[in-house]
């Protein structure tokens, strides 16, 4: 089964997009052939280590950007709260910024944060800032040894600015090759220290598929339980990439909530890059 079916069964109960943008990106992503194994599973063969973005996907997959480099994850992304745009406020978000640096093979530091939010209601703007969270990534399987990678990402949100409650979570991200597809599955697990914590419990399953050495698309199932008592939110992504070289790629991509949950329409455009050089090399004219 290629990418195009999967992405045909998962979004024809769920209506076609209104938006133009919505409706490109759904229709170069189905319009799919089977293609050669995703770079990064080419890589593993090869002993290359290659350009693996996390965004635009729920779903983080266990590469790491390699020891002594750093890598910069970027995009601004839009979405509504409800499906009457003429009530529902238009979300636009930046920079959506993660920042990755390599201090070991098997490990590395992160920092993220969405940056801001711009609340258009009735021709009038808000903005709020979001809080920044600090955490690592660390790499317990390889492919190429055990058949699966495998790896955690521990993070801390901050309080700041807004003097809310610190929360942590952990991702558990696993990844496995079957073919031409790369399958990516997490489990997220996160608690707040408020006066009244809560754990919140997230899945998701993420299928890529190569189209060519420079194109990608992606489609994903993800659920969402902010607490033990509430049921579980359910939607789905997808989205193309591009390679632009050796250490940069672009991204966009389309998602929405399940019929019957709360929400409507997102989608977003991204750029990612990669240092040429490892730190404290000689630069490369």
């Amino acid at each position: 089964m290629s990418l195009s079916h999967i992405l045909g069964l998962v979004f024809s109960p769920l209506g076609a997009p209104h938006h133009a943008l919505g409706r490109v990106l759904v229709l170069c992503a189905t319009g799919l052939i089977v293609g050669p194994r995703p770079a990064w599973a080419q890589a593993a063969a090869t002993g290359d280590r290659p350009l693996v973005v996390e965004r635009p996907s729920f779903s983080t997959p266990p590469d790491l950007v390699g020891e002594r480099r750093w890598q910069i994850e970027t995009g601004i992304s839009w979405r509504r709260l409800s499906e009457d745009e003429r009530d529902s406020p238009l979300v636009t978000t930046a920079p959506n910024l993660t920042l990755r640096v390599g201090v070991h093979p098997r490990l590395e530091l992160r920092l993220a944060s969405s940056g801001v939010d711009w609340w258009t209601v009735g021709g009038q703007v808000s903005r709020t800032i979001a809080n920044s969270a600090v955490g690592v990534k660390y790499h317990l399987l390889l492919e190429r040894h055990t058949g699966l990678d495998l790896s955690l990402v521990p993070m801390v949100t901050m309080g700041w600015p807004h003097d809310s409650s610190p929360s942590a979570s952990v991702v558990v991200t696993a990844a496995k090759v079957l073919g031409p597809l790369g399958l990516n599955a997490n489990l997220v697990l996160a608690r707040d220290w408020s006066d009244a914590p809560a754990i919140e419990r997230d899945l998701s399953l993420a299928v890529t598929e190569a189209m060519s050495p420079n194109w990608s698309a992606f489609a994903e199932l993800v659920r969402v339980q902010t607490a033990a008592d509430q049921p579980g939110q359910w939607s789905v992504n997808t989205g193309i990439g591009r390679l632009l070289g050796s250490n940069m790629a672009a991204d966009l991509y389309v998602g929405r909530p399940a019929r019957g949950v709360a929400g409507a329409w997102r989608y977003g455009v991204g750029l990612s890059w990669r240092s040429r050089n490892r730190l404290g090399a000689p630069r490369t004219p």
